[in-house]
């Protein structure tokens, strides 16, 4: 899933790597959210293609955010 992720046009191969290293990190310690996880992830960022003023404004000026509804985590 990810391997395909750095072949889309418009996504950074710094961004694959990131989403990769979640994916290493999720396997080693909480092996039963990696995949949900890093799915929900993929589809998230996916969907901006379509709508790419979803989220919020980002803490950094002319940025986004998009939240994730099952991490804490915020995509800048």
């Amino acid at each position: 899933m990810i391997e395909g992720w750095k072949n889309v046009k418009g996504n950074s191969v710094p961004a694959a790597e990131d989403l990769e290293g979640i994916k290493d990190y999720l396997n080693q310690h909480y092996p039963h959210f990696a995949e949900p996880t890093v799915r929900t992830i993929y589809q998230r960022i996916r969907s901006l293609k379509t709508a790419p003023n979803r989220g919020r404004p980002g803490h950094r000026s002319g940025t986004r955010e998009l939240p994730l509804s099952l991490t804490s985590w915020s995509i800048p």
